[in-house]
């Protein structure tokens, strides 16, 4: 009986200990993505401040500008919505929440993209957004210009 007690004690002891450290670690862990930068380069090198403010990004759903080329999306339109979707690449690294288009009426070759009409979307879904586009309502040509998320 009494090596049972002193079993049951010990395995108490520990996860009192381990959830301790845990529960004191949730405790004074940084709570804004300022304090996050602060406790991750404290000590650092300069050269650290990009793999800190990755992770600082990450921890606190930062949004922030996502690059992106011509192949990292593709579009349809189906006359009541443009329907744009985004490549695996880019949804691996981040959740899209909010980008600029242009659009117009006439091909890609015939349009001066900077004199192209300006639409910000406002329902970013399944990997994509889904922009209504009242007028013009037949978009030959859509430009992505910028495209925002968090980090995964």
């Amino acid at each position: 009986m009494r090596p049972i007690v002193i079993a049951t004690a010990a395995v108490a002891a520990v996860v009192l200990l381990v959830g301790g450290a845990f529960g004191v670690q949730y405790l004074i862990s940084p709570k804004s993505y300022d304090e996050c930068m602060l406790s991750e380069m404290r000590g650092q090198d300069q050269a650290m401040f990009s793999t800190a403010r990755i992770t600082c990004e990450r921890r606190h759903a930062v949004e922030v500008a996502i690059p992106i080329t011509s192949d990292d999306w593709r579009w349809t339109n189906d006359r009541l919505y443009a329907l744009v979707t985004l490549s695996d690449q880019i949804l691996t690294g981040y959740t899209p929440t909010r980008a600029q288009f242009a659009f117009s009426t006439e091909t890609c070759a015939e349009t001066d993209v900077n004199a192209m009409e300006k639409h910000i979307p406002s329902i970013a879904k399944n990997g994509g957004f889904q922009l209504g586009i009242m007028a013009p309502s037949d978009p030959k040509c859509l430009h992505m210009l910028e495209l925002w998320g968090t980090r995964k």
